[in-house]
């Protein structure tokens, strides 16, 4: 299609991958910075997210900075819950949420997305 051709029903549009990537990249930012302060210190009217990526520690002892892995597990679970809803606070409607988990903590890790808020589809 040029710029002075009247669109059809049957055209062909030619996008450059390069184009699409920088222009994904450009709606994209990346924060470091602990998650619980960092959610919080948001408004609960940012529905900012669309995505949401959490792997974290997996409470088999191993040995962090500044985390105890170790911790009891219902304290655990109440920290990853906390953590779930308050992304879940943030996300957009029909956000996802990817949660890495050992598949041992199944039952764990859907109990505390549903009591976060999170439904499944």
């Amino acid at each position: 299609m040029t710029a002075n051709s009247a669109p059809s029903s049957d055209y062909e549009v030619n996008l450059n991958p390069d184009d699409i990537f920088r222009g994904l990249l450009s709606k994209m930012s990346v924060h470091c910075a602990d998650s619980l302060d960092w959610l919080r210190q948001r408004s609960l009217r940012d529905k900012c997210f669309d995505l949401i990526f959490l792997d974290p520690p997996f409470n088999q002892g191993k040995e962090y900075r500044h985390y105890d892995d170790d911790a009891d597990p219902a304290q655990y679970w109440a920290w990853m819950t906390n953590i779930c809803k308050l992304a879940y606070n943030h996300a957009s409607d029909g956000a996802s949420i990817y949660f890495m988990q050992r598949e041992k903590n199944a039952s764990e890790t859907i109990a505390a997305l549903e009591n976060a808020g999170w439904t499944f589809r």
